[in-house]
């Protein structure tokens, strides 16, 4: 997954980098601003991580999710 990519599905799902990490249980923002940078690359289940949120997002289960995960 490219930095763009990631950027892009962040954006794609109208979240913030905090709000982001948040629903991929990321521990660290800076991790996941190395990734949208470019300095650092998301593993592999990282980036099946968005992958499902993109797709969840498609089959509109994502709202419910997010307000109760991400937002929290």
């Amino acid at each position: 997954m490219t930095p763009e990519q990631v950027k892009q599905a962040r954006l794609t799902l109208g979240l913030s980098q905090s709000q982001m990490c948040k629903a991929l249980r990321l521990t660290s923002v800076m991790t996941y601003a190395k990734w949208e940078q470019g300095t650092a690359k998301p593993t592999a289940s990282a980036a099946a991580s968005i992958e499902m949120l993109l797709y969840m997002r498609t089959a509109g289960v994502l709202d419910g999710w997010i307000a109760k995960h991400a937002n929290s």
